[in-house]
């Protein structure tokens, strides 16, 4: 997913419930801080945004993101890309996280107001969560010297959450972090002074595995007005 297509996402959302006020929960929050274009594909190759709204208490918002621009929903079909709505409870976030985040400003937002996790929190999230998908772009983000370590391991000290799940991912960070210089060499172009992952311009298919809930039920297509555009 390219920032365009979250614009999208975001500006549509925004029209569907009224509420401008949201937050991009899951993998696609790193675009909040990075483009495409410096990201490593394991960041940016999913076709799926989770977003929340920080007023939902009964979810209804996010079951309204579901049934019109959701998985296998129109706008899904057209645009190759969707939203799944989730609750602001989906991501175990590190105490603070709110002090943190990164306005989504874009390309075309409409009125949306939207908020990305700042990339350690979600990368923190990501390894409490322990998915093989989610160390992956832990991993990948990491290899990528977007993150820094030593701040990552901060903030696990501020999850909340056992002392024992706090070990284990302080344990994978160390790991990954041993291992980065090879992976790091893995993505380098001969010649090159940065890194520079290789680019893939396919989409992922429908039906890969995501976090987050996943309903069945589907509503009404996107209002129309909605257009493309170009990534």
């Amino acid at each position: 997913m390219k920032r365009s297509e979250l614009a999208h996402i975001l500006r549509s959302a925004c029209r569907i419930t009224g509420d401008p006020d949201i937050l991009v929960i899951g993998s696609q929050s790193i675009l909040g801080k990075f483009s495409h274009a410096a990201l490593p594909d394991e960041a940016w190759l999913s076709v799926e945004a989770d977003i929340a709204f920080f007023d939902d208490p009964e979810e209804s918002k996010a079951d309204e993101i579901d049934g019109k621009i959701g998985e296998a929903s129109p706008f899904h079909d057209s645009f190759g890309v969707y939203g799944q709505g989730v609750s602001l409870t989906t991501a175990t976030l590190a105490n603070g996280w709110r002090d943190r985040l990164v306005p989504f400003t874009h390309g075309d937002v409409g009125e949306s107001r939207a908020m990305c996790l700042d990339p350690h929190d979600l990368v923190v999230s990501k390894l409490v969560a322990n998915r093989e998908k989610d160390i992956e772009f832990a991993g990948a983000v990491i290899a990528a010297r977007l993150v820094d370590v030593e701040r990552l391991i901060e903030l696990v000290d501020e999850l909340p959450t056992p002392e024992a799940v706090r070990r284990r991912v302080r344990a994978t960070i160390t790991k990954i972090a041993s291992i980065t210089p090879k992976l790091a060499a893995t993505q380098q172009k001969p010649g090159a002074g940065n890194l520079a992952p290789a680019r893939r311009t396919d989409r992922v298919p429908k039906g890969t595995p995501h976090g987050g809930r996943f309903r069945a039920r589907r509503g009404d297509p996107d209002d129309a007005g909605l257009q493309g555009e170009d990534g």
